[in-house]
């Protein structure tokens, strides 16, 4: 009976095929260093802007062979540019804070409202600034030219609601991005920002193969069943 039984699990586990997990990528065309602020136009009031679209690749189940289990979608944000603080006083000042490239991406996916917000940020130090002194130029992220300081967030799909990703095109995260700071300072002073931001998205997506038996796979079943007839008719007799 054990051996009857072992042959018929092997036969069956042969013929279901196999099933493993596969990663696909894909990388949307980037949104080089502009400054802020930009909206998905190009235009905000009268500052020189990019801002635009992520376009992203849907998921293919290649005629439903594969079966997509898990939806990952990152968006990325690089903020740079520079903070200048000027001391307008007789006496010295103390400053701190921080400047952020604040990236907003959005999108409809079916029935899925896609929101991500990679916040890119660099904190000021506690600092002194005599009286008299040239202005303070401080750098953010490498400053102009520089790669700027970086920042991600994600969000991640299972079960029914990866259904929303599967198809043969694309999908889109609209990007838009606003420059903060926010400066602390004691006695009379001055402070002004030249930022810059960046953003860019990926999807990664987890799917399932079920491979289909080959010749030689079910050849194998064959063998296995007609073990089993011999084992019964052995039993019988």
């Amino acid at each position: 009976m054990n051996k009857t039984l072992t042959a018929l699990a092997a036969s069956l586990s042969l013929f279901a095929g196999s099933s493993y997990a596969g990663i696909i990528t894909s990388e949307a065309v980037g949104i080089g260093f502009s400054d802020t602020n930009w909206d998905t136009t190009g235009a905000l009031g009268s500052v020189p802007t990019a801002g635009g679209s992520l376009i992203l690749d849907l998921f293919d189940t290649m005629g439903g062979t594969r079966t997509l289990e898990m939806v990952e979608i990152f968006g990325e944000a690089w903020a740079r540019g520079t903070v200048t603080i000027e001391n307008d006083g007789d006496t010295e000042i103390a400053y701190s804070g921080s400047v952020e490239g604040n990236v907003t991406m959005g999108s409809t996916v079916g029935s899925l409202s896609l929101s991500l917000n990679p916040i890119a940020s660099q904190t000021i130090p506690l600092g002194l600034l005599a009286s008299g002194s040239a202005p303070l130029v401080i750098d953010i992220g490498g400053g102009v030219g520089g790669t700027g300081v970086y920042d991600s967030d994600q969000v991640t799909y299972t079960g029914i609601d990866v259904t929303q990703f599967i198809g043969n095109g694309t999908f889109m995260l609209d990007a838009f991005a606003l420059g903060f700071r926010t400066i602390t300072t004691t006695g009379q002073a001055s402070s002004s920002a030249a930022l810059q931001a960046a953003a860019d998205a990926r999807v990664v997506y987890t799917y399932s193969e079920n491979t289909v038996p080959e010749p030689a796979t079910l050849a194998l079943l064959g063998m296995g069943l007609i073990g089993i007839g011999a084992a019964r008719r052995r039993k019988s007799a």
